[in-house]
Order: structure tokens, then C-alpha cells, then sequence
């Protein structure tokens, strides 16, 4: 196991991008969103998958110590916690901000520093083949919480797809061949995150996104064993305006109904607390 590499994977939506930003605070750590060529996987043996990987890492932690400057989705040459907008499109969506580019890494870095990449879906996809050899993260929030901010940005899971996962795993494929319906295919994405996550990876590399929030990202730093010395203040956004909350008790009562999706990671209480919540706005 490469103990100075951790892959992120997570539910979209669910706070990776913030991970990153979170790590890139962090002494001797960069964190990539994005960056990886992942098509370039497609078909590729397992053997061929972790070679694949392999080479395209120490590429990068080579590009990365020699000029000072990483690749991956941005936004004018800084990492948000957030790629996606506030203000709505004329679709009434939240549209995302950030482009394939380059950031500059404003720190010393040792020859083993910790490199943090992060894809959701492809990495869920490839959890079998490169947990093998690598470090893995897996971030988790409350699923209603999900499913709302699913609903609110222009983005494919929004109509109960995942492109790119779908590609990767041909199960979650045809899985999704089966259900027509937006919102039974949206429960079928969360299935198979949350139970590839119970399947593949140990109970504290599976982080709750209500967590890193609480502790001001301390518990990601200490799961990752890195040092950070700024004070973090964060606020969790389960609560949100941005979300269509005409929404909010379909889909609690959708999830109530299907608890086995996630009640390895969280409760129907913790649904119906956060519906209550927004019911009291």
C-alpha cells in the first residue's frame, strides 16, 4: 500500500471538492479535483488499470515538486471549496466554474508528500482494482441532503446518470437499465456508492461529511495523519436555500421507504431531522 497516496472518491455532491481544498491547507499535501484522464481507462485490465495509475501519478508528483504547479479543475488558478455557482441559469440550475487548468503549489514539499486525487465516480468504479494498492477516502453526507443538491446544478446525476461510472463498472450499467424513472435511478447511483463504500472500505476510511464540517476538517486531517495549522471555520450546508425544497418530503419519504440504500451510514432519523429542519425555514 502506497501509504503517500490517498485516492477520494465520494457521492457527488457530497464534499469532495471541499476535501480538497481542506488538504491544500495542509503541510507538505496537494490535492488534485480531477485531473486524471480517466477514459484512457476504459477496457483496461486490472493489471493494465493500476499500471495505468501508477505511472500517471508519479508523473504528476514529478511535475508537481519540479515546477511548482498542478493540473486539475479550477477556477482562475485557485481550488474552491465549491465548484458550482450561486446563482441559478436560465434552466434554473446552478451551473459549475471551474476548467481544466493549472494552480501554483505555494509550499516546500518533501520527496514523499502526500498527493490526494480526487474522482468520484471513476474512482468509486475502480475501488476493486486500485484499493489494492492504494490508500482511499471515501466522503459521505446525509442523503437527502445529496438528493436535493442533485436536483439543484446542471449535472448529469441530476437526471439519474453517471457517465463515466457507468463506463467504468458495466454492473452499475445495467443496473440502471432497469429503472426508467429519474428518481429510482438517483437511488440506484446512491446504492452503489454506499454499498461499494461498506464493501471495499474500512469503517475509518469512510468519512461523514456533517464530520468534517464539525470539526472544522480536523477529522480529515487526522484520518490522513497530516498537519494543519490554520483555524477552519466551516458551515455545513445540508440547510440550504439553493436546494428546490419543494422537494425536501418526496424525497424523505422515498428514502424512508428504501433505509437498506444507507442505513449503514446513517438513519431515517437523521432523514426526518433534516426534513423537519427544512419544514421550520
Amino acid at each position: 500500500m502506497e501509504n503517500n497516496t490517498v485516492l477520494i472518491t465520494g457521492l457527488p455532491r457530497s464534499g469532495t471538492t471541499l476535501c480538497c481544498w481542506l488538504i491544500n491547507k495542509a503541510d507538505n499535501s496537494v490535492a488534485l479535483n480531477e485531473p486524471m484522464p480517466v477514459h484512457e481507462m476504459l477496457h483496461k485490465s486490472p493489471t493494465d488499470t493500476l499500471d495505468f495509475t501508477g505511472e500517471w501519478l508519479l508523473q504528476q508528483r514529478e511535475i508537481i515538486r519540479k515546477t511548482g504547479k498542478a493540473s486539475m479543475k479550477q477556477a482562475e488558478g485557485q481550488l474552491p471549496s465549491n465548484s458550482y455557482n450561486l446563482q441559478k441559469n436560465e434552466s434554473g440550475l446552478r451551473s459549475s466554474f471551474v476548467e481544466p487548468g493549472e494552480i501554483q503549489i505555494e509550499k516546500s514539499l518533501s520527496p514523499d508528500y502526500l498527493l490526494a486525487v480526487k474522482h468520484n465516480g471513476a474512482f468509486c468504479a475502480l475501488l476493486p482494482q486500485l484499493s489494492q494498492r492504494y490508500s482511499y477516502l471515501g466522503i459521505v453526507r446525509n442523503p437527502l441532503a445529496v438528493l436535493l443538491s442533485w436536483n439543484s446544478v446542471d449535472i448529469p446525476v441530476r437526471t439519474g446518470h453517471m457517465p463515466v461510472a457507468e463506463a467504468l463498472d458495466p454492473e452499475l450499467n445495467t443496473s440502471l437499465s432497469f429503472h426508467k424513472d429519474v428518481i429510482d435511478r438517483q437511488l440506484c447511483i446512491l446504492h452503489w456508492f454506499f454499498h461499494r463504500f461498506s464493501t471495499y472500505l474500512t469503517p475509518d476510511r469512510i468519512v461523514r461529511y456533517e464530520t468534517i464540517i464539525e470539526t472544522g476538517g480536523s477529522i480529515l486531517f487526522n484520518t490522513l495523519n497530516i498537519d494543519n495549522k490554520s483555524d477552519i471555520h466551516l458551515h455545513n450546508k445540508n440547510i440550504n436555500t439553493y436546494y428546490p425544497i419543494e422537494l425536501v418530503e418526496n424525497y424523505a419519504d422515498v428514502l424512508i421507504k428504501n433505509e437498506t440504500i444507507f442505513n449503514t451510514f446513517y438513519s431515517t432519523e437523521d432523514i426526518r431531522t433534516l426534513a423537519r429542519q427544512y419544514c421550520q425555514m
